[in-house]
């Protein structure tokens, strides 16, 4: 079995920024892309078009961009998706997000495949905050989280097969979307056809 370590010891662990707490921005301000929860969908990070949102750049949002090999959990809801970050060239991660920064110890990788899996997501699931409102999980809560820690040719071992099998859900998932979009590009002229030619049986009475 391997060593257990508090995820706030192998990562650092932050939540986004809330925007609705942001002030108007000053003269000059610049747009930045945003990271949402809406963005992660079935655990995969869908990067365009990222939404945006004005910045004044006087002010310092470092800590709340994201970087290659963070993973990205959302706070918010009972579905609790979990995606590992490409190159985002400065997007921000918002408030709907825990971000988890990989430290030496412990691959994005292999941290996103734990908490994608079966005990990592009943271990995300003990630690929500339900309110009248909303459940959510805290950052201290997700930090505290215990998760192992394979040795290195382990971690080798699951990231290349994270990658592949990412890559391999990415193509299905792209090839999905084009069929669906297809099917209803033909289902709409099939439609707007049977408009034309009833309109034309009817002596072109719209």
């Amino acid at each position: 079995m391997w060593p257990l370590r508090p995820l706030g010891e192998v990562s650092q662990p932050f939540l986004g920024l809330a925007l609705n707490r942001q002030r108007p921005p000053e003269q000059g301000a610049h747009e930045v892309p945003v990271v949402s929860a809406k963005d992660l969908e079935d655990d995969a990070l869908i990067t365009g078009p990222l939404g945006t949102v004005l910045v004044d750049p006087a002010a310092s949002y470092q800590r709340y961009r994201i970087e290659p090999g963070d993973v990205l959990l959302v706070a918010r809801g009972a579905t609790l998706r979990v995606a590992l970050a490409p190159e985002l060239h400065g997007a921000l991660a918002t408030s709907s997000l825990i971000v988890l920064r990989p430290g030496d110890a412990l691959r994005g990788t292999v941290l996103a495949a734990y908490l994608r899996g079966p005990q990592g997501q009943a271990e995300l699931r003990s630690r929500i905050r339900t309110s009248t409102t909303t459940q959510a999980l805290n950052v201290k809560d997700v930090a505290a989280l215990a998760v192992p820690i394979p040795d290195a040719a382990t971690q080798h071992q699951i990231e290349a097969l994270y990658l592949a099998t990412e890559a391999a859900f990415l193509e299905g998932l792209a090839e999905a979307r084009f069929r669906r979009e297809m099917g209803s590009a033909v289902m709409n002229h099939l439609l707007f056809a049977g408009s034309e030619k009833g309109r034309a049986a009817a002596g072109g009475q719209p």
